[in-house]
């Protein structure tokens, strides 16, 4: 009989109907060393950015000045996260997460020169560079000499890295690469750029290769860069390769293993882009507050106003989630274990409270949100690609549910081929009908919010469990179905994530207090949405949407004339 799974991350084991104490505690933190490295870089940065960055000029020139990349460069920014002995400064992936969100706190274009140089466009050569690769690349890199970039993204494949149409064959020694890549950043100012291809004679199933490409390799030209809505200080290029020839020593990692290392860097990606998010949404809570004390209306500041206050209240309240969620996901990360699920979650949850959080800023500020020179609907348009990047919303949702569920969705698979088997399933499936316990969060002013987590862990286990023996190896089509698992996985981690950070804080009354004060709104608010969508696994009208969209197909738009 197969063991029952203890999983390593912690929405899976969620799934599994386990609370893994023991990786919500303790609470992510700097180190006391890292924590001082930081605190100087971020104050440098800002004395810096106070004289040479204004995001409404870069915004209106789209392109970010020369002289910031230089003095960012000088700070040692674009070295980060680059070992020592590269020439960086060998910041871990949480101090890396407080860089980038005081930078993206500054100016998105930055974050997103940075992130796509640091988080994406070399993380490959760091988790699977050979010495003789990193040597090569690694110091101009950390300098800022030279720029990296990451290009995955094709006409026909975005999130489907399966359908990538670029080709990559043996030439000799090398290899020679056809195709093109699309909305690439950095891609016109990057000296190295981790491109992926098909290679189909590497083994059969058209596997995927990344290679280490140079712009001065011959056959390589960029096409337009894109128009776009918001971060318009980076640009968004094409990349073409014609009859590209790439060294045998330029190929990352080993041939064929170019889809495992595209995951591998996209998850690292995840955990930047949710502590960016957070910097957005920090500087829209500072804005929104700065304007509902000073805006009157009707005889009285707008900040007096129960609307207003909750839409203040609710930028406080999803800053604290996010953070939560990001810091618990990284910590996963730094000890080397399993955060595959939980930086998907943080993306999602981020992007979208960034989204709510800049339309909330709009809306508060009136008429002066939709118009320059206030920073309002810049920040807007800055904030919507994030549900894009890194994988939409709608694909990391079934990615959520598809990896998460895998340790018991293939116990059950495995229990289901016995009698036996079937018949230890069902007993186990009745022991657990109680709520996991949760031994590490004794703290006595948190017992409220610990017994709404316990019942929603309980519930997210069992609910699982009785929709894969409902739906079985049909779940997959149901794609509103396992988002409404994903969203119920969602909000499981968040409670965990904040009752994490919340017990770290049992020492300090005071600021316990103040957390609490934030924390009690999102778990009644968790709480309401988890109801919803678990009474949407059983009984829902998704079938009749289907009809109106295949309706719509058909008429090609709206299908009452």
């Amino acid at each position: 009989m197969p063991e029952y799974p203890r999983p390593d991350g912690i929405v899976k084991a969620l799934f599994a109907g386990q609370i893994r104490d023991d990786l919500l505690a303790p609470y992510p933190v700097l180190d006391a060393g890292e924590a001082a490295q930081v605190e100087a870089l971020v104050s440098r940065f800002n004395e810096m950015a106070a004289r040479l960055v204004d995001p409404r000029v870069i915004d209106r020139d789209e392109v970010i000045p020369e002289s910031v990349r230089q003095a960012m460069a000088e700070l040692g920014l674009f070295g980060l996260t680059i070992p020592e002995q590269y020439g960086g400064l060998g910041l871990g992936i949480g101090a890396y997460a407080r860089v980038i969100e005081a930078i993206t706190h500054v100016c998105p274009a930055l974050m997103l020169l940075l992130g796509a140089h640091l988080s994406i466009g070399l993380k490959g050569l760091l988790l699977y560079g050979n010495e003789e690769q990193r040597a090569r690349y690694l110091p101009k890199l950390a300098t800022g000499e030279a720029i990296a970039a990451f290009a995955l993204t094709e006409p026909q494949a975005g999130s489907d890295a399966q359908s990538i149409q670029s080709v990559a064959v043996r030439d000799g020694s090398g290899w020679r690469l056809n195709g093109s890549k699309i909305w690439i950043s950095n891609g016109d100012i990057a000296s190295m750029i981790t491109v992926f291809a098909r290679t189909p004679e590497v083994s059969r199933g058209d596997p995927l290769t990344a290679f280490l490409v140079e712009p001065g390799h011959e056959g390589f030209a960029l096409g337009p860069n894109a128009q776009k809505m918001g971060l318009r200080g980076n640009n968004a290029t094409v990349l073409r390769f014609s009859d590209v020839h790439i060294p045998a020593e330029n190929v990352l990692g080993e041939p064929g293993q170019g889809f495992r290392i595209a995951v591998h860097i996209l998850n690292s990606g995840r955990l930047g882009l949710a502590a960016s998010c957070a910097g957005t949404m920090k500087h829209c809570l500072e804005l929104a507050t700065k304007w509902a004390l000073q805006r009157k209306a009707f005889g009285s500041t707008i900040s007096e106003y129960e609307l207003i206050q909750r839409k203040v209240a609710q930028m406080a309240v999803d800053i604290l989630v996010t953070e939560s969620m990001a810091q618990v996901a990284i910590g996963l990360a730094e000890k080397g274990l399993d955060y595959e699920v939980e930086a998907a979650i943080a993306k999602v949850y981020a992007s979208e409270a960034m989204w709510r959080t800049a339309d909330e800023l709009v809306q508060m500020a009136g008429g002066r949100g939709y118009v320059g020179p206030y920073p309002y609907e810049r920040i807007l348009r800055d904030a919507r690609v994030e549900r894009i990047f890194e994988g939409t919303n709608e694909i990391l949702r079934l990615f959520i549910v598809e990896q998460g569920v895998k340790p018991l969705a293939k116990y059950m698979r495995q229990a289901s081929r016995s009698t036996r088997g079937r018949l230890e399933l069902v007993g186990h499936m009745l022991s657990h009908l109680s709520e996991p316990t949760v031994a590490a969060m004794t703290e006595s002013d948190l017992s409220d919010l610990v017994e709404v987590f316990r019942d929603i862990a309980g519930h997210l286990h069992r609910d699982t469990e009785n929709t894969l023996q409902r739906h079985g190896k049909s779940l997959v089509q149901r794609q509103v179905l396992v988002a409404r698992l994903a969203d119920m996985a969602i909000d499981a981690y968040g409670m965990a994530a904040v009752l994490s950070r919340l017990t770290s804080l049992a020492r300090d009354k005071g600021a316990l207090r103040d957390a609490l004060t934030v924390a009690v709104p999102y778990f009644g608010q968790a709480a309401n949405r988890f109801e919803q969508n678990r009474g949407g696994l059983g009984r829902n009208d998704d079938a009749a949407w289907v009809e109106a969209a295949r309706l719509a197909y058909e008429r090609n738009g709206y299908p009452l004339g």
